[in-house]
């Protein structure tokens, strides 16, 4: 009889008791937002929240769009004026603190640890099924849990370390407008400078939409509900609703900012001001921004340094410098930092 290494484990109904965990849970939403709790009910939330995986396992939705409809299906149904994503954070939350096991769970959990590697495999919600295992009995014999999605989930331990702040949704929610400034700004003093900038964007962008397209790839780093609620966690979760957790590496905030940064050192007309060193810091608080609200994993900001790094080569130093080489020839002025200002 050959002996395995690693046992692989489902979750649900597997080691936890889901089934008591999913109405514990219901209950929670019904007792917080005034919703009848009965069995009638319950079945009905229950057959909203079937059809919406089925959808999923066809690939017709997304996992967070998911979570989030089926409760708008079930208010719809019941004519309840509620609000379905707060429904559904109660009931992640709620989810993600039981740690109810199936009978035996912790004992064949501890016994096969002795001789084997355990892992969970799952394609559930990936906060509340991390948030679970780690507060049960079963936890210092699993080695790690898998939670599979249609993308390559690029978060590593490292990631672990990193904080969530609510806070930090006001410079991410900024990168906008400093590629949107900057731009306005070359177009009217710098036409040189604002075609390499663009080259850059059109560059290190394409690249993005290609690897993604070739490697779908997401990140599962989000919390599932928000311990506070203030105008940042609200507007944070208005941010999520627009900007998903799929594609995200090479991180594109983390693309944008360097191409602007770029832009700004090579620009003569920001050189002697403080432009320079308010648009650096400016940048770094963007980047470190994208793994304080938990929208990249760190190996995404990591793969946006080297691409945007290769990026600056080709554009500013390879293209730009033959073009400041024959602007220089033909005796006309070199854009982008080669010249000073008058």
């Amino acid at each position: 009889m050959p002996h395995y290494s690693y046992l692989l484990f489902d979750a649900d109904n597997t080691l936890f008791d889901f089934d008591a965990a999913n109405r514990n849970a219901f209950h929670t939403v019904c007792r917080q937002c005034d919703i009848p709790d009965t069995d009638e009910t319950f079945a009905l939330y229950e057959r909203c929240n079937n059809t919406m995986w089925a959808a999923f396992d066809r690939g017709e939705c997304t996992k967070d769009f998911l979570v989030v409809e089926r409760f708008r299906r079930f208010l719809e149904a019941m004519a309840l004026d509620r609000d379905p994503a707060l429904c559904n954070r109660i009931h992640l939350k709620a989810l993600g603190e039981s740690t109810l096991l199936l009978p035996h769970a912790e004992e064949v959990c501890r016994t096969l640890s002795r001789t084997h590697r355990l892992y969970i495999v799952t394609n559930a919600v990936a906060s509340v099924q991390r948030s679970r295992l780690h507060r049960s009995a079963v936890a210092p014999y699993i080695t790690d849990a898998f939670i599979t999605d249609n993308y390559w989930a690029t978060q590593t331990s490292i990631d672990d370390y990193i904080p969530f702040c609510e806070y930090f949704v006001i410079p991410y929610d900024s990168w906008g407008f400093l590629l949107l400034a900057l731009g306005l700004y070359l177009i009217v003093k710098d036409a040189e400078g604002f075609r390499r900038y663009m080259w850059s964007i059109m560059l290190t962008f394409g690249f993005a939409t290609i690897f993604c397209a070739l490697v779908p790839n997401g990140q599962d780093l989000r919390p599932a509900v928000m311990e506070h609620h203030n105008f940042c966690t609200w507007l944070l979760q208005n941010t999520y609703n627009l900007d998903t957790n799929t594609n995200v590496l090479p991180s594109v905030h983390v693309l944008g900012v360097l191409d602007a940064l770029y832009a700004v050192h090579r620009t003569p007309g920001l050189r002697r001001t403080g432009w320079r060193t308010f648009a650096d810091i400016w940048g770094v608080i963007i980047i470190c921004s994208t793994l304080f609200v938990k929208q990249h994993a760190f190996i995404d900001v990591v793969a946006a340094l080297v691409v945007g790094a290769i990026a600056y080569v080709i554009i500013y130093t390879i293209i730009g410098g033959r073009r400041d080489r024959r602007m220089a020839a033909a005796g006309k002025e070199v854009p982008c930092g080669e010249h000073t200002d008058p």
